[in-house]
C-alpha cells in the first residue's frame, strides 16, 4: 500500500514538471522559444561585425548604423586607405555593396 502512494506522488510530480515546462516552453518569446526565427536572433553583434571587417582588411571604422532588420550601414577605410560606406548582411558579414564615400 505504501508503495502504491510513492509511486503515484512520484508520477504526479513528474507530471507536473513536464507541464509546467511546456507551458513556459509556449509562452516564452519568440527570440528564445526558436533561436533563429525572429527578430535579431542570429545577427551579428557589433564586435563580431567589426572583426569580420577587420579580417578583409577594412580599418577606421567610424560609424556603424543598423539599416533596416537585414543589415548595417558601414563607414570605414577600405584596405587601399579610401574611405568607403558599405552595406553589410547583419547575419553572415558578407559586403553587400560598397560605394566611395563623398569625403
Amino acid at each position: 500500500m505504501m508503495y502504491g502512494k510513492i509511486a503515484a506522488a512520484a508520477l504526479l510530480a513528474g507530471s507536473l514538471a513536464i507541464g509546467g515546462y511546456a507551458l513556459a516552453v509556449e509562452t516564452a518569446p519568440a527570440s528564445q522559444a526558436q533561436p533563429g526565427k525572429a527578430g535579431d536572433a542570429g545577427a551579428l553583434t557589433v564586435p563580431q561585425l567589426v572583426e569580420r571587417l577587420a579580417v578583409q582588411g577594412y580599418s577606421d571604422i567610424t560609424e556603424i548604423k543598423r539599416h533596416r532588420d537585414k543589415n548595417y550601414k558601414v563607414e570605414a577605410r577600405d584596405p587601399q586607405g579610401k574611405r568607403v560606406e558599405l552595406a553589410v548582411d547583419a547575419r553572415t558579414g558578407d559586403i553587400l555593396k560598397t560605394e566611395k564615400d563623398e569625403d
